[in-house]
């Protein structure tokens, strides 16, 4: 795959994993705050409705994780 092509598929499987954030089942949430923790490209939209979910299984990777937060969004 080309740059453009890889950094595209990385887009839409962002996009799907967000999509299902918003389903806001905590198991489909908990699993996917699971799976990103250790990521770095992470779209902040995703990290914030992640780690602003009531769910102590779907917000804790995320905030245990701090590579993808900044001080400022872990102090939130």
């Amino acid at each position: 795959l080309t740059d453009h092509e890889s950094e595209r598929i990385a887009e839409m499987t962002f996009q799907v994993l967000e999509n299902l954030a918003k389903n806001q089942v905590p198991q489909v949430c908990a699993i996917i705050a699971d799976e990103i923790k250790n990521l770095v490209d992470v779209p902040k939209r995703l990290i914030k409705r992640l780690t602003q979910d009531a769910e102590d299984a779907v917000a804790g990777p995320i905030l245990k994780y701090p590579p993808l937060l900044s001080d400022e969004q872990i102090l939130q």
